[in-house]
């Protein structure tokens, strides 16, 4: 019975131990505000960011880059 219990204990120890190890978290309290995605534009030596999903019309402007637009089908 001594040898039934170590291997019941062993595979207890082992479960407890494997609970979290394919559990994915990202707790928020590790998260900052540096961790926003933004893109770095450059243009004629001037260099800005921008944050992701802004419109690249007013980013290139922002930029003094004028691009041409067509429209015509």
């Amino acid at each position: 019975m001594s040898n039934f219990s170590t291997i019941a204990t062993l595979f207890l120890l082992v479960a407890i131990a494997a609970t979290n190890a394919f559990s994915v978290s990202t707790p928020s309290a590790l998260r900052s505000s540096t961790d926003l995605r933004m893109t770095v534009l450059s243009y004629g030596g001037k260099k800005k960011d921008f944050k992701a999903g802004s419109p690249l019309k007013n980013a290139c402007a922002n930029l003094g880059v004028k691009p041409k637009y067509s429209c015509k089908k």
